[in-house]
């Protein structure tokens, strides 16, 4: 991801850390918990969250989502 696809990133969901936010990406999996940062490699860090893996819902104390991977959010 370049520079100017982070910052564009950083504008959008700068003022959404420290808040809940849901994440979908474009496998068809979410997540939902609180935003911790956008990390300079371009990648969500979502704390607390409650997620959707293999069809099953689970718990995790901290998830990293590619921005690249990101088709949604809320």
């Amino acid at each position: 991801m370049d520079l100017t696809d982070l910052e564009g990133h950083r504008r959008l969901y700068g003022d959404r850390i420290g808040k809940e936010i849901m994440v979908w990406t474009a496998g068809g999996h979410y997540f939902r918990g609180i935003l911790h940062e956008i990390d300079d490699g371009g990648f969500l860090v979502i704390e607390d969250a409650s997620c959707t893996l293999a069809g099953e819902r689970h718990e995790r104390e901290r998830v990293i989502v590619s921005l690249e991977a990101v088709d949604a959010v809320s």
